[in-house]
């Protein structure tokens, strides 16, 4: 529990302390000018007799400063006050990944999710020449989506040259160098893994001395064993990652992420076909009957990198399975009579979200050959209509030709908003600002195009209110840009007065949420409770409104209800849902017993966040794109898969 503190450090108002460490207490302040909250880590006094340490700690606070991800906590101010050397820091609500597995083991979606999280920050770190050195449960945080964010870059560094304060939540050790740095980050995220799927950490024992011999001498622990039911290939990627001798272990973090994430899909029969050896490329191709004459015209299947629904632990969202058989339905569709030749695949550029649709790239490669000598491979994405564009990173390539970059917009930005197409150059300098000579591209098919940017990135069918910078709660507090948009706003906040009718401690402020929640959903402003008056939080659009724009989008013409057709059972879930969560809520108006109407408001929460999230209603273990199970997540995973960008060589 925070325990409640009152001083000022600076421009900083503690209010409470979160925390503390064997270097440093954390505390929640508050930034009057700025108006924020934030963490403020408070270095222990013992720290203020090293002379060095002040020049030590600005070096590395810059060093910290400069990583800029998604995924990773952001530091925004470090500095001396009277003396106390600290660090501000983005105050995370969602407490951390030590708190979330008080419950015990995690479902494997979640595990997937949160893992993929901190694997694209320790991947982009290390790409940075910056180790953590002090991975463990504790310096995981979460958002109050469940999305995973590194903290405590560098804090090894800060509080002593190679000075590590190991536990049994933390399995990493100082190495001799940065490489060997980097290997035991990557042990302590194996070690970090384990504990999410058994709920213990991997060696355990009456002393911390007894535990570090088991860790020394013990074989590698084994999670099968702990909890039933965990797939032979996630066993396998565990014993490797967890290995004794770290020339046996994975040399990044995204090669573990990217065995663990197959071996979670072991079971999903279509995963083989996409993903295959890691080797041997794969593709599949619409070929007419007609032979020879048109140009190549190829979908690429190979190396889709499926981003799962924020969800709760018991859901788990569509796989590549769904993509894939949504894909090929589609294919002949797209691609019509034009006659194909089989392509190598070379990989793809998937998008996930952050904060926005499409704010996150991921780049992925298979089978490349290694640059030419002197040379490394760089990426970068293009506007193809501005021609702007903008450097992802350079990227190696392992013995077997693969390779993969993490990237979001420094500005925060949706990528797919400001880019369509994404190359790779050789180059010799990294400082080089635009591309040399293009050897492989991908582009967002051109007949996806116009459907993709009215849902994801600019819709021109937004109404003025859609135009507001501000309004009352949560998602409403920015400007509406596409129909997804609008309706994760709108549906958003409808969910949220739904929770708070159903938490309401009087039949009063139940009433209020209950007009609220209709208003929201509908996009009316009328008098439910009898007050008088008619109130709406929201944009006072309404739900119906962005489902009606999106089925119109989808069903103009043959082809896009070919494509995208199946979203249409997503947008049919919405509306039922909605409707009975205002006939629930038009239940809790009519009452004047607030302890009569218990099973209603729980129905229409959780009718809420299904629109939301949709539900596994057959208990087959996917959210499929059926009725009664996808909703507004499965429309976006789905919007954001069909924008993806398969490589393929540049013609010579």
């Amino acid at each position: 529990m925070a325990t409640p503190v009152t001083f000022t450090l600076g421009k900083y108002e503690i209010i409470e302390q979160l925390g503390q460490s064997a270097n440093a207490m954390v505390y929640k302040a508050y930034h009057r000018d700025i108006d924020r909250y934030l963490a403020i880590k408070v270095f222990r006094p013992q720290y203020d007799d090293d002379p060095e340490f002040g020049e030590h700690f600005r070096q590395e606070s810059r060093k910290i400063a400069r990583l800029q991800h998604p995924h990773i906590v952001p530091l925004f101010d470090y500095g001396n006050e009277d003396d106390v050397w600290f660090l501000a820091m983005a105050y995370i609500q969602g407490g951390t990944l030590a708190d979330l597995m008080d419950g015990g083991p995690l479902p494997l979606p979640q595990v997937d999710k949160i893992l993929r999280g901190v694997v694209s920050a320790l991947d982009y770190a290390h790409r940075k020449g910056i180790v953590h050195r002090d991975i463990k449960p504790n310096n995981i945080l979460l958002d109050t989506e469940g999305h995973a964010l590194l903290t405590d870059f560098g804090i090894a560094n800060i509080v002593g040259s190679g000075t590590i304060f190991l536990g049994q939540e933390n399995a990493s050790e100082p190495g001799k160098d940065e490489a060997e740095d980097r290997q035991h980050d990557i042990y302590a995220l194996g070690s970090v893994t384990f504990e999410m799927l058994t709920g213990q950490p991997p060696y355990q024992a009456a002393t911390y001395a007894a535990s570090m011999l088991l860790r020394a001498n013990g074989p590698v622990p084994s999670v099968s064993r702990l909890r039933e039911q965990i797939p032979q290939a996630v066993e396998t990627t565990m014993q490797r990652v967890m290995a004794k001798n770290p020339e046996e272990r994975y040399p990044t973090a995204l090669d573990f992420y990217e065995d663990f994430s197959r071996a979670f899909h072991s079971d999903d029969s279509v995963v083989e076909i996409n993903l295959g050896m890691r080797s041997q490329a794969q593709a599949v191709t619409a070929v007419s009957p007609e032979a020879g004459a048109a140009p190549d015209s190829t979908l690429i299947l190979d190396g889709l990198d499926v981003e799962e629904a924020p969800s709760k632990p018991k859901r788990r969202v569509w796989r590549v399975a769904l993509v894939a058989i949504a894909m090929l339905a589609a294919v002949s569709v797209i691609l019509g009579s034009v006659a194909a030749r089989p392509a190598l695949s070379l990989g793809s550029l998937t998008f996930s979200t952050s904060a926005s649709a499409g704010d996150l790239g991921y780049l992925k490669l298979d089978a490349l050959p290694s640059p030419a000598s002197g040379k490394h491979y760089v990426a970068w994405l293009e506007n193809s209509s501005t021609q702007a564009q903008t450097k992802m990173g350079s990227f190696a390539l392992n013995d077997l030709g693969t390779g993969s970059l993490a990237y979001a917009d420094p500005d925060g930005n949706a990528l797919l908003s400001l880019y369509d197409r994404v190359v790779i150059s050789a180059e010799t300098d990294d400082t080089t600002s635009s591309p040399g000579v293009i050897l492989y591209s991908g582009q967002i098919p051109a007949q996806l195009s116009p459907i993709l940017t009215e849902l994801l990135v600019k819709s021109n069918q937004l109404p003025p209110e859609a135009s507001i910078v501000s309004a009352t709660y949560g998602p409403a507090t920015k400007p509406l840009n596409s129909l997804l948009d609008g309706l994760v706003a709108e549906a958003g906040i409808g969910e949220m007065h739904s929770g708070l009718a159903a938490k309401a401690p009087n039949i009063g402020a139940l009433k209020v949420h209950a007009e609220h929640t209709i208003n929201i959903m509908l996009g009316t402003k009328d008098d439910y409770n009898g007050n008088g008056r008619g109130e709406n939080p929201g944009r006072k659009i309404g739900v119906p409104f962005f489902l009606d724009k999106i089925d119109a989008l989808v069903n103009s013409n043959a082809e896009t209800k070919a494509t995208f057709g199946r979203i249409l059972a997503c947008t049919q879930n919405m509306r039922t849902w909605m409707n009975r969560v205002i006939a629930f809520e038009h239940d809790l108006l009519d009452t004047d017993d607030i302890n009569k109407i218990t099973s209603q408001k729980n129905e229409s929460t959780g009718l809420a966040t299904d629109m939301m999230e949709g539900i596994d209603a057959n208990q087959n273990g996917e959210i499929e794109f059926i009725d009664g199970e996808c909703g507004l997540q499965q429309i976006t995973d789905y919007a954001l898969h069909m924008a993806s960008m398969n490589l393929v060589a540049e013609a010579s």
